[in-house]
């Protein structure tokens, strides 16, 4: 960490709803807690995608919330056996519908994260 300047690349967004287009969700999770966990003195974090943010970067924790939740609501849609295109259409995040790239990302995180927990059944 160079004076105490984090760059974490897209582990977080500010500003704007996260994109989990491929990755794997649940290591971005892991990933989150660590760099919370690891880098408490750090001054400041730069994501991929908005502004840099100071502490205590509430940008990594509404990243990882969304994130969370979203693999919450899927699962529930996953094991009552829902399909895909159903998913897709019911999953919504209220909370999070006025915030920058919700419609443009919106449906593909549920697609992905579907897939996702789709396989992790097998």
């Amino acid at each position: 960490m160079e004076d105490e300047i984090l760059w974490i690349s897209d582990l977080a967004f500010n500003q704007r709803l996260t994109y989990i287009g491929d990755g794997d969700s649940r290591q971005s999770l892991e990933a989150q807690e660590w760099l919370l966990d690891h880098f408490p003195d750090a001054r400041l974090m730069v994501p991929g995608h908005g502004s840099a943010q100071t502490p205590p970067f509430p940008m990594v924790q509404a990243t990882h919330d969304y994130i969370r939740e979203m693999r919450r609501r899927i699962g529930e849609q996953v094991e009552a056996g829902v399909s895909l295109i159903e998913a897709v259409e019911q999953v919504e995040m209220q909370e999070w519908q006025n915030v920058p790239l919700y419609e443009e990302n919106q449906r593909a995180n549920t697609s992905f994260i579907y897939r996702e927990l789709e396989f992790e059944r097998f």
